[in-house]
């Protein structure tokens, strides 16, 4: 448990977070290869880390890795993520949020 900020997260944790969403095809639906088409089209995010000023840092955190787009905190309405902290502070973490800015999807 972190103690020197008085968080109820662990210390290599990314804290509390929250979710994003971003809706396209709205007004033209999206069409695929099979010509379905999709409209609208909403895109769960989280993003981890800064973006670096060279933005040669940034990771694509893919579905089934996460199995959502929530990969590493915790937000208010669940228990910490199911993608069992791959991104979070700390060495034995993979995605380091102070070394990458990580983007996870649905």
């Amino acid at each position: 448990m972190n103690t020197t900020n008085q968080t109820p997260f662990p210390a290599d944790s990314v804290g509390l977070v929250s979710p994003n969403w971003f809706t396209f095809a709205e007004n033209e639906p999206f069409r695929l290869e099979s010509g379905a088409a999709l409209s609208p089209v909403t895109l769960e995010y989280e993003t981890y880390g800064q973006l670096n000023a060279q933005r040669t840092n940034a990771i694509l955190i893919c579905h089934a890795l996460s199995g959502s787009a929530h990969a590493a905190g915790t937000m208010k309405w669940t228990t910490p993520s199911r993608a069992g902290g791959m991104t979070a502070s700390g060495r034995a973490r993979p995605l380091t949020p102070t070394a990458f800015s990580s983007f996870a999807a649905t």
